[in-house]
Protein backbone atom coordinates (compact mmCIF):
# COMPACT_ATOMS: atom_id res chain seq x y z
CA UNK A 1 0.00 0.00 0.00
CA UNK A 2 1.17 3.50 -0.83
CA UNK A 3 -0.12 6.10 1.66
CA UNK A 4 -0.10 9.66 0.35
CA UNK A 5 -1.98 11.53 3.04
CA UNK A 6 -5.67 10.79 2.58
CA UNK A 7 -4.99 8.86 -0.63
CA UNK A 8 -4.26 5.14 -0.36
CA UNK A 9 -3.18 3.04 -3.28
CA UNK A 10 -3.50 -0.68 -2.83
CA UNK A 11 -1.49 -3.17 -4.86
CA UNK A 12 -3.46 -6.32 -5.69
CA UNK A 13 -2.48 -9.51 -7.48
CA UNK A 14 -5.18 -11.80 -8.91
CA UNK A 15 -4.90 -15.27 -10.40
CA UNK A 16 -7.61 -17.56 -11.79
CA UNK A 17 -8.26 -20.95 -13.37
CA UNK A 18 -5.21 -22.79 -12.10
CA UNK A 19 -7.05 -26.11 -12.56
CA UNK A 20 -4.95 -28.52 -10.53
CA UNK A 21 -5.30 -31.89 -12.26
CA UNK A 22 -5.53 -30.55 -15.81
CA UNK A 23 -1.82 -31.03 -16.55
CA UNK A 24 1.23 -32.68 -15.04
CA UNK A 25 1.27 -31.63 -11.34
CA UNK A 26 5.06 -31.30 -11.17
CA UNK A 27 5.13 -29.04 -14.22
CA UNK A 28 2.26 -26.92 -12.91
CA UNK A 29 3.87 -26.67 -9.47
CA UNK A 30 7.18 -25.53 -10.95
CA UNK A 31 5.51 -23.00 -13.26
CA UNK A 32 3.53 -21.50 -10.38
CA UNK A 33 6.75 -20.58 -8.56
CA UNK A 34 6.95 -17.58 -10.89
CA UNK A 35 3.77 -16.24 -9.29
CA UNK A 36 5.27 -16.58 -5.82
CA UNK A 37 8.51 -14.98 -6.97
CA UNK A 38 6.56 -11.99 -8.29
CA UNK A 39 5.00 -11.42 -4.85
CA UNK A 40 8.40 -11.75 -3.15
CA UNK A 41 10.16 -9.51 -5.67
CA UNK A 42 7.57 -6.73 -5.44
CA UNK A 43 7.45 -6.75 -1.67
CA UNK A 44 4.57 -4.24 -1.71
CA UNK A 45 1.55 -6.41 -2.51
CA UNK A 46 -1.38 -5.72 -0.18
CA UNK A 47 -3.83 -8.36 -1.33
CA UNK A 48 -3.88 -11.63 -3.30
CA UNK A 49 -7.10 -13.06 -4.79
CA UNK A 50 -7.70 -16.48 -6.37
CA UNK A 51 -10.72 -16.03 -8.68
CA UNK A 52 -12.03 -19.59 -8.86
CA UNK A 53 -11.32 -22.99 -10.41
CA UNK A 54 -8.35 -23.81 -8.25
CA UNK A 55 -9.08 -27.46 -9.07
CA UNK A 56 -9.97 -29.04 -12.42
CA UNK A 57 -12.09 -31.94 -11.16
CA UNK A 58 -12.69 -33.95 -8.00
CA UNK A 59 -9.27 -35.27 -6.99
CA UNK A 60 -8.48 -38.14 -4.68
CA UNK A 61 -6.73 -36.80 -1.61
CA UNK A 62 -3.61 -38.94 -2.05
CA UNK A 63 -3.16 -38.13 -5.76
CA UNK A 64 -0.09 -36.19 -6.79
CA UNK A 65 -2.26 -33.35 -8.13
CA UNK A 66 -4.09 -32.97 -4.81
CA UNK A 67 -0.91 -33.13 -2.75
CA UNK A 68 0.82 -30.58 -4.97
CA UNK A 69 -2.24 -28.30 -4.89
CA UNK A 70 -2.30 -28.28 -1.08
CA UNK A 71 1.46 -27.90 -0.84
CA UNK A 72 1.52 -24.98 -3.26
CA UNK A 73 -1.27 -23.20 -1.40
CA UNK A 74 0.74 -23.52 1.82
CA UNK A 75 3.67 -21.95 0.00
CA UNK A 76 1.45 -19.15 -1.28
CA UNK A 77 0.11 -18.57 2.23
CA UNK A 78 3.59 -18.41 3.74
CA UNK A 79 4.87 -16.21 0.91
CA UNK A 80 2.07 -13.74 1.55
CA UNK A 81 2.75 -13.67 5.28
CA UNK A 82 6.50 -13.22 4.82
CA UNK A 83 6.09 -10.60 2.07
CA UNK A 84 3.76 -8.32 4.01
CA UNK A 85 0.57 -9.18 2.13
CA UNK A 86 -2.36 -8.15 4.32
CA UNK A 87 -5.23 -10.16 2.80
CA UNK A 88 -5.56 -13.47 0.95
CA UNK A 89 -8.92 -14.22 -0.62
CA UNK A 90 -10.30 -17.18 -2.58
CA UNK A 91 -13.66 -17.57 -4.34
CA UNK A 92 -15.23 -20.82 -5.44
CA UNK A 93 -15.27 -21.49 -9.17
CA UNK A 94 -17.44 -23.71 -11.34
CA UNK A 95 -19.05 -26.56 -9.40
CA UNK A 96 -17.82 -29.20 -11.86
CA UNK A 97 -14.24 -28.08 -11.24
CA UNK A 98 -13.85 -26.94 -7.65
CA UNK A 99 -16.67 -29.18 -6.40
CA UNK A 100 -16.43 -28.76 -2.62
CA UNK A 101 -12.69 -29.29 -2.50
CA UNK A 102 -11.86 -25.84 -1.17
CA UNK A 103 -12.85 -27.32 2.18
CA UNK A 104 -9.54 -29.21 2.09
CA UNK A 105 -7.66 -25.90 2.25
CA UNK A 106 -7.32 -25.11 5.95
CA UNK A 107 -4.24 -23.05 6.68
CA UNK A 108 -3.64 -21.76 10.16
CA UNK A 109 -6.05 -18.91 10.69
CA UNK A 110 -4.73 -15.42 11.33
CA UNK A 111 -7.86 -13.39 11.95
CA UNK A 112 -8.99 -11.53 8.86
CA UNK A 113 -6.00 -12.53 6.77
CA UNK A 114 -7.51 -15.46 4.81
CA UNK A 115 -11.10 -16.05 3.69
CA UNK A 116 -12.90 -18.30 1.20
CA UNK A 117 -16.16 -17.20 -0.40
CA UNK A 118 -18.87 -19.64 -1.48
CA UNK A 119 -21.68 -17.10 -1.86
CA UNK A 120 -21.77 -13.50 -3.03
CA UNK A 121 -20.25 -11.43 -0.23
CA UNK A 122 -19.33 -7.80 0.34
CA UNK A 123 -16.71 -6.62 2.79
CA UNK A 124 -14.32 -3.80 3.54
CA UNK A 125 -11.33 -5.98 2.78
CA UNK A 126 -8.81 -3.27 3.63
CA UNK A 127 -9.35 0.21 5.13
CA UNK A 128 -11.35 2.19 2.57
CA UNK A 129 -11.37 -0.69 0.07
CA UNK A 130 -14.87 -2.15 -0.33
CA UNK A 131 -14.98 -5.32 -2.42
CA UNK A 132 -17.66 -7.67 -3.64
CA UNK A 133 -16.82 -11.34 -4.20
CA UNK A 134 -19.08 -13.28 -6.59
CA UNK A 135 -18.39 -17.02 -6.89
CA UNK A 136 -20.07 -19.20 -9.49
CA UNK A 137 -23.38 -20.10 -7.83
CA UNK A 138 -25.73 -22.78 -9.21
CA UNK A 139 -28.96 -20.82 -8.94
CA UNK A 140 -30.95 -19.03 -11.62
CA UNK A 141 -30.77 -15.30 -12.19
CA UNK A 142 -34.13 -14.55 -10.54
CA UNK A 143 -33.13 -16.35 -7.34
CA UNK A 144 -29.77 -14.61 -7.41
CA UNK A 145 -31.36 -11.17 -7.59
CA UNK A 146 -33.72 -11.98 -4.70
CA UNK A 147 -30.85 -13.13 -2.50
CA UNK A 148 -28.30 -10.46 -3.32
CA UNK A 149 -30.10 -7.34 -4.51
CA UNK A 150 -28.83 -5.32 -1.54
CA UNK A 151 -25.23 -6.36 -2.21
CA UNK A 152 -25.61 -5.80 -5.96
CA UNK A 153 -26.87 -2.24 -5.52
CA UNK A 154 -24.23 -1.19 -2.99
CA UNK A 155 -21.26 0.80 -4.20
CA UNK A 156 -18.01 -1.18 -4.35
CA UNK A 157 -14.44 -0.33 -5.23
CA UNK A 158 -13.52 -3.63 -6.90
CA UNK A 159 -15.49 -6.72 -7.91
CA UNK A 160 -14.04 -10.22 -8.08
CA UNK A 161 -16.07 -12.75 -10.09
CA UNK A 162 -16.08 -16.27 -11.42
CA UNK A 163 -18.51 -17.03 -14.22
CA UNK A 164 -20.04 -15.74 -17.43
CA UNK A 165 -20.46 -12.09 -18.30
CA UNK A 166 -22.87 -11.24 -21.09
CA UNK A 167 -20.10 -10.00 -23.40
CA UNK A 168 -18.84 -13.57 -23.71
CA UNK A 169 -22.12 -15.21 -24.71
CA UNK A 170 -24.36 -15.22 -27.81
CA UNK A 171 -27.62 -13.33 -27.40
CA UNK A 172 -29.58 -16.55 -27.92
CA UNK A 173 -27.93 -18.15 -24.88
CA UNK A 174 -28.54 -15.04 -22.79
CA UNK A 175 -32.22 -14.92 -23.77
CA UNK A 176 -32.69 -18.62 -23.00
CA UNK A 177 -31.13 -18.10 -19.59
CA UNK A 178 -33.38 -15.12 -18.81
CA UNK A 179 -36.52 -16.94 -19.90
CA UNK A 180 -35.85 -20.20 -18.09
CA UNK A 181 -34.99 -21.54 -14.67
CA UNK A 182 -31.49 -22.67 -15.70
CA UNK A 183 -29.35 -22.74 -12.51
CA UNK A 184 -26.59 -20.59 -13.96
CA UNK A 185 -25.74 -16.94 -13.39
CA UNK A 186 -24.96 -14.47 -16.15
CA UNK A 187 -23.41 -11.20 -15.01
CA UNK A 188 -24.21 -8.10 -17.06
CA UNK A 189 -21.22 -5.84 -17.52
CA UNK A 190 -23.10 -2.56 -18.00
CA UNK A 191 -25.26 -3.21 -14.94
CA UNK A 192 -22.43 -4.12 -12.58
CA UNK A 193 -20.22 -1.27 -13.76
CA UNK A 194 -22.78 1.18 -12.32
CA UNK A 195 -22.06 -0.08 -8.82
CA UNK A 196 -18.32 -0.79 -9.04
CA UNK A 197 -16.00 2.21 -9.14
CA UNK A 198 -12.93 0.27 -10.18
CA UNK A 199 -12.20 -2.87 -12.18
CA UNK A 200 -14.30 -6.03 -12.38
CA UNK A 201 -11.77 -8.85 -12.23
CA UNK A 202 -13.03 -12.26 -13.35
CA UNK A 203 -12.10 -15.88 -13.78
CA UNK A 204 -13.77 -18.64 -15.83
CA UNK A 205 -12.77 -17.78 -19.41
CA UNK A 206 -9.25 -19.04 -20.02
CA UNK A 207 -8.22 -16.45 -22.61
CA UNK A 208 -7.15 -13.08 -21.19
CA UNK A 209 -9.80 -10.50 -22.13
CA UNK A 210 -9.49 -6.73 -21.82
CA UNK A 211 -12.97 -5.22 -21.80
CA UNK A 212 -12.11 -2.55 -19.24
CA UNK A 213 -13.53 -2.15 -16.63
CA UNK A 214 -14.15 -5.89 -17.02
CA UNK A 215 -10.96 -7.96 -17.18
CA UNK A 216 -10.89 -11.73 -17.55
CA UNK A 217 -7.54 -12.82 -16.11
CA UNK A 218 -7.37 -15.99 -18.20
CA UNK A 219 -5.79 -19.21 -17.01
CA UNK A 220 -2.28 -19.15 -15.56
CA UNK A 221 -1.03 -22.00 -17.74
CA UNK A 222 -1.95 -23.79 -20.95
CA UNK A 223 -2.95 -27.43 -21.41
CA UNK A 224 -5.07 -27.48 -24.58
CA UNK A 225 -4.84 -26.28 -28.17
CA UNK A 226 -6.71 -23.19 -29.25
CA UNK A 227 -5.42 -20.99 -26.42
CA UNK A 228 -2.16 -19.79 -27.90
CA UNK A 229 -2.64 -16.32 -26.38
CA UNK A 230 -0.44 -15.21 -23.46
CA UNK A 231 -1.14 -16.81 -20.08
CA UNK A 232 -0.51 -15.26 -16.69
CA UNK A 233 -2.06 -13.22 -13.88
CA UNK A 234 -3.15 -9.65 -13.11
CA UNK A 235 -1.48 -6.85 -11.16
CA UNK A 236 -3.80 -3.99 -10.16
CA UNK A 237 -3.22 -0.74 -8.32
CA UNK A 238 -6.30 1.03 -6.95
CA UNK A 239 -6.62 4.51 -5.47
CA UNK A 240 -9.36 4.66 -2.82
CA UNK A 241 -9.55 8.45 -2.96
CA UNK A 242 -10.29 9.17 -6.61
CA UNK A 243 -11.11 5.55 -7.68
CA UNK A 244 -8.45 5.61 -10.39
CA UNK A 245 -6.73 2.35 -11.12
CA UNK A 246 -3.97 0.80 -13.16
CA UNK A 247 -3.67 -2.80 -14.20
CA UNK A 248 -1.24 -4.98 -16.13
CA UNK A 249 -1.48 -8.55 -17.34
CA UNK A 250 1.71 -10.26 -16.18
CA UNK A 251 2.71 -12.95 -18.68
CA UNK A 252 3.74 -16.35 -17.39
CA UNK A 253 6.91 -17.04 -19.42
CA UNK A 254 6.93 -20.69 -18.38
CA UNK A 255 3.46 -21.59 -19.68
CA UNK A 256 3.49 -24.76 -21.74
CA UNK A 257 3.60 -23.91 -25.43
CA UNK A 258 0.94 -25.12 -27.85
CA UNK A 259 1.06 -24.31 -31.56
CA UNK A 260 -1.61 -24.99 -34.18
CA UNK A 261 -0.58 -25.10 -37.84
CA UNK A 262 -3.59 -24.89 -40.13
CA UNK A 263 -3.13 -25.89 -43.77
CA UNK A 264 -5.64 -25.78 -46.62
CA UNK A 265 -5.64 -28.48 -49.29
CA UNK A 266 -6.22 -25.86 -51.97
CA UNK A 267 -2.94 -24.14 -51.04
CA UNK A 268 -0.73 -26.92 -49.71
CA UNK A 269 -0.58 -29.31 -52.68
CA UNK A 270 2.84 -30.30 -54.00
CA UNK A 271 5.60 -32.36 -52.35
CA UNK A 272 7.60 -29.12 -52.00
CA UNK A 273 4.72 -27.52 -50.08
CA UNK A 274 4.71 -30.34 -47.56
CA UNK A 275 8.53 -30.40 -47.38
CA UNK A 276 8.47 -26.72 -46.38
CA UNK A 277 5.83 -27.49 -43.78
CA UNK A 278 7.99 -30.29 -42.40
CA UNK A 279 10.93 -27.89 -42.05
CA UNK A 280 8.73 -25.38 -40.22
CA UNK A 281 7.75 -28.06 -37.70
CA UNK A 282 11.40 -29.03 -37.18
CA UNK A 283 12.27 -25.38 -36.51
CA UNK A 284 9.51 -25.15 -33.90
CA UNK A 285 10.75 -28.33 -32.24
CA UNK A 286 14.28 -26.93 -32.09
CA UNK A 287 13.04 -23.80 -30.35
CA UNK A 288 11.20 -25.86 -27.72
CA UNK A 289 11.45 -29.69 -27.76
CA UNK A 290 8.51 -29.96 -25.33
CA UNK A 291 6.17 -27.82 -27.43
CA UNK A 292 2.83 -29.40 -28.31
CA UNK A 293 2.11 -29.08 -32.04
CA UNK A 294 -1.16 -29.71 -33.85
CA UNK A 295 -1.36 -29.88 -37.65
CA UNK A 296 -4.88 -29.23 -38.93
CA UNK A 297 -5.38 -30.36 -42.53
CA UNK A 298 -8.48 -28.69 -43.95
CA UNK A 299 -10.14 -30.22 -47.00
CA UNK A 300 -12.00 -27.35 -48.64
CA UNK A 301 -11.93 -28.57 -52.27
CA UNK A 302 -11.60 -31.88 -54.10
CA UNK A 303 -7.85 -32.23 -54.59
CA UNK A 304 -6.45 -35.72 -55.01
CA UNK A 305 -2.83 -34.55 -55.43
CA UNK A 306 -2.84 -32.71 -52.12
CA UNK A 307 -4.39 -35.68 -50.31
CA UNK A 308 -1.77 -38.13 -51.65
CA UNK A 309 1.10 -35.86 -50.61
CA UNK A 310 -0.50 -35.15 -47.23
CA UNK A 311 -0.69 -38.88 -46.47
CA UNK A 312 3.00 -39.27 -47.27
CA UNK A 313 3.82 -36.24 -45.10
CA UNK A 314 1.70 -37.68 -42.27
CA UNK A 315 3.64 -40.95 -42.31
CA UNK A 316 6.88 -39.00 -41.91
CA UNK A 317 5.85 -36.86 -38.92
CA UNK A 318 3.61 -39.25 -36.98
CA UNK A 319 6.53 -40.51 -34.89
CA UNK A 320 7.38 -37.02 -33.62
CA UNK A 321 6.90 -36.42 -29.90
CA UNK A 322 4.03 -34.16 -28.77
CA UNK A 323 2.53 -33.87 -32.24
CA UNK A 324 -1.02 -34.61 -33.34
CA UNK A 325 -2.82 -34.40 -36.66
CA UNK A 326 -6.44 -33.40 -37.20
CA UNK A 327 -8.30 -33.63 -40.49
CA UNK A 328 -11.30 -31.40 -41.08
CA UNK A 329 -13.17 -32.45 -44.21
CA UNK A 330 -15.36 -29.49 -45.09
CA UNK A 331 -16.21 -31.02 -48.48
CA UNK A 332 -17.74 -34.07 -46.80
CA UNK A 333 -19.49 -31.80 -44.31
CA UNK A 334 -21.01 -29.71 -47.10
CA UNK A 335 -22.14 -32.83 -48.95
CA UNK A 336 -23.78 -34.17 -45.79
CA UNK A 337 -25.58 -30.88 -45.26
CA UNK A 338 -26.79 -30.92 -48.86
CA UNK A 339 -28.00 -34.49 -48.44
CA UNK A 340 -29.86 -33.49 -45.28
CA UNK A 341 -31.48 -30.66 -47.19
CA UNK A 342 -32.53 -33.02 -49.97
CA UNK A 343 -33.97 -35.46 -47.44
CA UNK A 344 -35.78 -32.65 -45.68
CA UNK A 345 -37.23 -31.41 -48.95
CA UNK A 346 -38.25 -34.93 -49.96
CA UNK A 347 -39.75 -35.55 -46.54
CA UNK A 348 -41.83 -32.41 -46.87
CA UNK A 349 -42.75 -33.13 -50.46
CA UNK A 350 -43.92 -36.66 -49.71
CA UNK A 351 -45.10 -36.13 -46.15
CA UNK A 352 -48.58 -37.36 -47.11
CA UNK A 353 -47.05 -40.77 -47.86
CA UNK A 354 -44.88 -40.85 -44.74
CA UNK A 355 -47.79 -39.84 -42.53
CA UNK A 356 -50.12 -42.48 -43.92
CA UNK A 357 -48.01 -45.23 -45.54
CA UNK A 358 -50.73 -47.94 -45.53
CA UNK A 359 -53.37 -46.10 -47.54
CA UNK A 360 -51.95 -47.10 -50.92
CA UNK A 361 -54.80 -45.98 -53.16
CA UNK A 362 -55.07 -42.56 -51.49
CA UNK A 363 -51.30 -42.05 -51.79
CA UNK A 364 -51.37 -42.99 -55.50
CA UNK A 365 -54.20 -40.52 -56.00
CA UNK A 366 -52.24 -37.74 -54.24
CA UNK A 367 -49.02 -38.56 -56.09
CA UNK A 368 -50.61 -38.44 -59.56
CA UNK A 369 -52.44 -35.25 -58.71
CA UNK A 370 -49.39 -33.44 -57.31
CA UNK A 371 -46.67 -34.76 -59.59
CA UNK A 372 -48.52 -35.27 -62.88
CA UNK A 373 -51.60 -33.10 -62.46
CA UNK A 374 -53.79 -36.13 -63.19
CA UNK A 375 -56.94 -36.48 -61.13
CA UNK A 376 -57.97 -40.13 -61.02
CA UNK A 377 -60.73 -40.93 -58.53
CA UNK A 378 -59.74 -43.12 -55.60
CA UNK A 379 -62.47 -45.58 -56.57
CA UNK A 380 -60.91 -46.06 -60.03
CA UNK A 381 -57.48 -46.65 -58.51
CA UNK A 382 -59.02 -49.10 -56.09
CA UNK A 383 -60.66 -51.07 -58.89
CA UNK A 384 -57.35 -51.29 -60.80
CA UNK A 385 -55.01 -52.29 -57.98
CA UNK A 386 -57.67 -54.50 -56.41
CA UNK A 387 -56.97 -57.04 -59.14
CA UNK A 388 -53.41 -57.44 -57.84
CA UNK A 389 -53.63 -56.63 -54.14
CA UNK A 390 -56.00 -58.79 -52.14
CA UNK A 391 -58.32 -56.95 -49.79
Amino acid sequence: MVDWGDQMRYNIVSIADIHWGAMDPDEMYNNLQYFLDFIKMRGDIDMVVICGDYFDYRLTLNSKAALKALRWFDELYNTCINSGVKRLRMIRGTKEHDNDQLEAIHPRETGEFFKKFYITTTEETLPGLNCIYCPDETINLHEYEKLYMDQMMSIHDIGFFHGNFDIKLPKLVINQNLESEIPSIIYFKDYWSKFINGPMIAGHWHVFTDSDPLIYIGSYDRWIFGEEEDKGFLFTQYNTEDHSYYWKHIVNPFARRYESIIIDNSLCVSPDDFANLHNDILDLKKSDPEMKIRVVYQITVDNEESLVNFNEFKNVILSMKNLKIDVKDFVKKRNKEKQKERVAISSGRYSYILNNPYDIKQNIHEFLLRERNIDIPVETIDSIIGKYIPK
